[in-house]
């Protein structure tokens, strides 16, 4: 009887790491699967509040005017990026987190 104890205790302990590194893969892979900054550095940012006007292409074409160089198409991707938007609508009233270079 002792025989067949020390064998199931051993076919469960083997199992039990064999779980305990299996879930860990799985966090891993879900961890790094998460991160979409990952290996990226944070954006500096200034608050701007949405007035009548704004369009994403204006407050882009703002930034590029004030600093020589920059492309427009890759100031809005980083916009909407930054700020998680799906499209380019904006509305008044909306904060949104501004890249500053």
């Amino acid at each position: 009887m002792k025989v067949n104890q020390r064998r199931n205790h051993k076919k469960n302990s083997k199992r039990l790491v064999t779980n305990i590194i299996f879930i860990f893969v799985l966090l891993c892979i879900y961890g790094i699967g998460t991160s979409f900054d990952f290996g990226k550095k944070a954006a500096i940012t200034d608050k701007f509040i949405v007035s009548h006007s704004d369009t994403i292409w204006n407050i882009a074409s703002g930034i590029c005017s004030e600093k020589k160089g920059l492309n427009i198409q890759n100031i809005i991707i980083e916009i909407k990026e930054i700020n998680h938007l799906k499209n380019s609508d904006i509305y008044v009233g909306q904060v949104l987190d501004i890249p500053v270079y």
